[in-house]
């Protein structure tokens, strides 16, 4: 076999008999010639403090052809910073070496740095005393290979389940998001069991949106499930580590640290700070729990929870005689409008119900399942303010429970569903300060890490640059690049420049 056919990393040889049966395996790294050609350069040699250095980057294949890739940019102080490039997790030692071992390596990068045939073999070693096994054959012949349990995210999606207040799925029913800081409203039909998604959407971090499902008749009278995010699996790699991380910092860095806090402590912008005298007090059972109420837990006239609303054939109907002031209307009869009253209201409106934050059409909580109820909060006059003219009949407070009888990742919730997704992380970019000529800068720069750009991508033609200011520091400053292209090709580059 040609090695020039493969690419770098770990690959598997296995020994089959006439049957197919696999009677002996190993694995083996390749070493080939397929990394990036990373070149920096900047316009001179050495620089002073606090001067800016532009620095320009040329990416090419092994065939000496531009390439178009994204890549990562650190810059920092190596009198600061204890530098020990074989023990770094560095692109290359994770995604071609680490990421496929089960066990720990304790140098990775070792193998990437000044390859000789020694460290070959040794890393041929590594190979022997990591077995390994990536799928099992059997399974491959016979064409009966697990589907993936994690598929490549392509946008951002809500998704979840529609069903009725029995739990059997509500086929083709219509399903509404609405964000809560928008007027957009999103629609879309579940499938025949139930299952619906929200695809191609892109949206920040911690975004509210209410989901809203009805039947063929219009009626809210669903279940609504939401599919919340799962965990990402750990790997061997994103394990803890024992190793003590005090004795990995260097004295230098630690050193000028505490220089920092020093100027910043003189700038009143210390970390520390003295607090005075600390007393905790306990709170009460019942001013703990889940609650959707502006006021917050603790602060009504009356709060039911589950153990004490028990079982009936509806809301009202188990509600009715534990509420003090508050009767229903059409108690007791299931599928029939139930409103809630507060007794000796002068106007003889309905009360105000929100479930889980969202106001309730016409009060009518007919809809709701005792069963899947969390708390129940009754707000009165000078409580039930806070919800201004429509609190002035007092206000009922649902929340519903969260999961149920589904699984623990889910959330349920009846006829509306307010949920809180995970979406694009606003990101601040990383401080790096601008000196300009003729301006005195009376307080030192102490900075460890000079500069970083997690995103930096090449043009056609293979190039890109970037500029910063150094530091206060002077000695050797440390540039690392690297980043992959558009076909897979990975590249890492180091790169040093004085300071005096």
């Amino acid at each position: 076999i040609l090695k020039r056919h493969l690419h770098t990393g770990i690959a598997t040889i296995t020994l089959f008999s006439d049957t197919n049966e696999p009677l002996a395996e190993r694995l083996i790294f390749v070493q080939n010639y397929d990394k990036l050609n990373l070149n920096l350069s900047t316009d001179k040699n050495s620089y002073a403090t606090r001067e800016k250095v532009s620095i320009k980057l040329n990416a090419k294949t092994r065939a000496d052809s531009a390439a178009l890739g994204h890549f990562s940019v650190s810059v920092i102080d190596e009198s600061k910073v204890d530098v020990n490039e074989d023990k770094e997790n560095t692109i290359l030692s994770n995604m071609l070496l680490t990421s496929d071992l089960k066990g720990a390596v304790e140098q990775p990068n070792y193998y990437f740095t000044n390859i000789t045939d020694k460290k070959l073999k040794e890393l041929d070693l590594v190979m022997l005393t990591h077995g390994y096994r990536r799928f099992e054959w059997k399974q491959v012949l016979n064409n009966n290979e697990q589907p993936l349990a994690y598929q490549p995210e392509k946008s951002l999606e809500i998704t979840g389940k529609a069903q009725n207040l029995l739990g059997s799925a509500l086929a083709k029913a219509n399903v509404t998001l609405l964000p809560t800081q928008s007027k957009q409203v999103f629609t879309t039909k579940a499938d025949d069991k139930g299952y619906f998604a929200f695809r191609d959407m892109a949206f920040w971090d911690s975004t509210k949106f209410i989901l809203q499902a009805t039947n063929a008749k219009g009626k809210i009278y669903t279940k609504l499930i939401y599919n919340s995010d799962k965990p990402v699996p750990i790997t061997p790699a994103m394990q803890p580590t024992n190793e003590n991380v005090n004795a990995i910092i260097s004295p230098a860095y630690l050193a000028n640290n505490e220089k920092q806090q020093e100027e910043l402590s003189k700038l009143g912008l210390g970390k520390g700070k003295m607090l005075k005298e600390v007393k905790i007090k306990g709170f009460k059972p019942d001013d703990q729990y889940e609650t959707q109420s502006l006021a917050g837990a603790g602060h009504a006239d009356q709060v039911l929870h589950s153990k004490d609303i028990g079982y009936g054939p509806s809301l009202a109907s188990a509600l009715t005689g534990k509420l003090r002031g508050v009767a229903f209307t059409n108690e007791g009869n299931p599928g029939h409008p139930q409103v809630p009253y507060l007794r000796g209201s002068v106007t003889n409106w309905p009360m105000l119900v929100v479930v889980d934050g969202v106001q309730l059409n016409d009060s009518d909580i007919s809809i709701l399942n005792p069963n899947d109820v969390e708390t129940v909060e009754v707000l009165k006059y000078a409580n039930a303010a806070i919800y201004g003219v429509q609190g002035g009949d007092g206000v009922l407070i649902i929340t519903t429970k969260k999961g149920g009888s589904t699984k623990p990742e889910d959330i349920a919730s009846t006829g509306v569903l307010p949920i809180t997704v995970q979406g694009y992380q606003k990101v601040r970019e990383f401080y790096s300060p601008k000196y300009e000529s003729g301006i005195t800068y009376n307080h030192p720069d102490l900075r460890s890490t000079i500069y970083w750009k997690p995103e930096l991508v090449t043009d056609k033609d293979g190039n890109a640059s970037f500029d910063f200011y150094n530091a206060d520091g002077i000695g050797n400053y440390r540039v690392v690049v690297e980043g992959i292209d558009e076909r897979g090709n990975l590249g890492r580059q180091t790169f040093t420049y004085k300071v005096q």
